[in-house]
């Protein structure tokens, strides 16, 4: 997840804001978001995505950690956020 996410941060950066993309999928498909709930994690990470990126400065890592912590307040994705 790492990797994917540091490779592809600025495909990934506008996919959030947009709510759906291809990176944003094999993002949700890596991290173990299952094909039913993708689009309410897609919908979840475009609603919160100031929180996600962090401001201007953001990188893979903090828009990573940003992720998680949303993951983590929403009922579907907590134990998904715990094994990340």
């Amino acid at each position: 997840v790492n990797v994917f996410a540091g490779i592809n941060f600025d495909n990934l950066s506008q996919e959030m804001a947009q709510g759906s993309g291809e990176h944003l999928s094999s993002l949700a498909t890596l991290m173990g978001v299952p094909v039913e709930l993708q689009p309410q994690f897609f919908a979840l990470v475009q609603e919160h995505f100031d929180a996600i990126l962090q401001a201007q400065n953001a990188t893979p890592v903090t828009m990573l950690n940003g992720l998680y912590q949303t993951m983590a307040s929403h009922p579907a994705f907590a134990q998904l956020a715990a094994k990340g």
